[in-house]
Parts: structure tokens; sequence; C-alpha cells
């Protein structure tokens, strides 16, 4: 399937956030974030993360030497 609302994984257009009707987004494009659900998403999404590299230890150190340098600390 064509995504045509996105170019790449980590941007999007601005017809598909103003747009959004969670019942007609295919269901792979991601999680409609709201003041109410951020919260327990980044915790399942740090567990998953952290689940995923103990899991793939080689590909996580692959990860770790190869991200950019950030300077924000994220717990």
């Amino acid at each position: 399937m064509l995504k045509q609302n996105y170019i790449k994984s980590s941007s999007y257009k601005k017809e598909t956030g103003t747009s959004y009707k969670e019942d007609t987004v295919a269901q792979d494009v991601g999680v409609y974030l709201t003041p109410n659900n951020i919260k327990s998403h980044l915790i399942k999404a740090r567990f998953d993360r952290d689940n995923w590299a103990k899991v793939n230890p080689n590909d996580a150190e692959l990860v770790k030497a190869i991200k950019p340098k950030s300077s924000v600390n994220y717990p």
C-alpha cells in the first residue's frame, strides 16, 4: 500500500494531522495521542523498547553505537 501522506517514517504532511479521523486511518499509521493517553503510551513505548533490546542485544548495541548524540535527557 502506498502511503501518500508520509514522505518517510519521521515526517508527515499537515493534511494528515488536520484531517485525522480515527476510523478512517490505516492501522499502521500510528497512535492518536491525546492528553488522556500520552502518559500511558510513552510508558508502553519505553517498555516495548526495553523488551526489544533484551531480545535483540546485538541490534540494540548497534543502535546505541550509531544513534546521534542528543542534548535531551529522556527518562
